[in-house]
């Protein structure tokens, strides 16, 4: 396998283009997280969005502590409070262990590659790892269409409310009234911009690990099919050579073979 356990430099925009999570981080880095690879402009957008965040958060904070409403209001409010919580926790989680998560990204390529080249020749287990790449990029862009359809509806609606109502998309303040300019054109900026920012990366950060978990999966089934493959290729009861004079696979042949399935095994098992 020709790839450095200890590899563990930032990725670049050039090195997703082939890779099996591809979308994912090109995703991530347009919602700038994920540096492809950073630069200072970047890590001061990402800070950006993070701060507005913790704005949100405050002023959850504040809807909680002064909301008056029927457990409607209080689900609409909780909700929302939890998924920025969240949303900034798995945020704070990676940017603390950016460098894990890329090496993480090309120990899974390293393991499809050598895989494909293992299954090389073999219809059926050539089809394997393409299939799982089809879904992985239906997983994705499923995600992110429903998403920002769900955020464009959710963070619009209020702008159909009389002007007066001075109705915030999520998290409802005291002081939003008609006097209180530009307080409700900030809020509603504030919380329009946080939450598209980080409802995005909530829901593929766990796309990241589920499109990981399917390559996994395909990787594993290839496997098998590769095991499978070299029982019914067993030679040990055939003649050595068959009727269009092609060699059959042979004794040492097939204990090299089974000593590559058993590593690739470990190697898949240890990511």
């Amino acid at each position: 396998m020709d790839w450095d356990p200890k590899e563990t430099k930032p990725l670049t925009w050039q090195y997703t283009a082939r890779s099996v999570l591809k979308y994912d981080l090109r995703i991530l880095h347009l919602l700038c997280l994920w540096p492809l690879p950073g630069s200072l402009f970047f890590r001061t957008l990402t800070a950006f969005f993070v701060a507005l965040c913790l704005g949100h958060f405050a002023e959850g904070v504040v809807n909680l502590c002064t909301l008056s409403g029927d457990m409607e209001d209080y689900t609409l409010a909780l909700s929302n409070f939890s998924v920025v919580t969240i949303g900034v926790v798995k945020i704070t989680f990676f940017l603390r262990n950016e460098r894990r998560y890329c090496h993480l990204v090309r120990w899974l390529d390293a393991l499809v590659a050598a895989e494909r080249e293992s299954a090389g020749g073999r219809q059926l287990m050539e089809a394997i790892l393409p299939a799982a790449q089809k879904r992985s990029v239906r997983v994705a862009a499923g995600l992110l269409l429903y998403n920002c359809f769900l955020l464009f509806i959710w963070l619009t609606a209020p702008l159909a409310a009389p002007s007066e109502a001075r109705i915030l998309p999520l998290q409802q303040l005291p002081l939003t009234d008609a006097n209180a300019y530009p307080l409700y054109e900030l809020s509603y900026a504030l919380q329009a911009l946080s939450t598209v920012f980080v409802g995005l990366i909530n829901v593929h950060l766990d796309c990241f690990f589920m499109v990981a978990m399917i390559q996994t999966a395909a990787l594993l089934k290839s496997l098998s099919s590769r095991l499978a493959d070299l029982q019914v290729r067993n030679t040990l009861s055939r003649p050595k050579v068959n009727e269009q004079g092609k060699n059959l696979m042979t004794t040492d042949d097939m204990y090299t073979e089974l000593c590559l399935c058993i590593r690739t095994h470990q190697e898949i098992t240890r990511f």
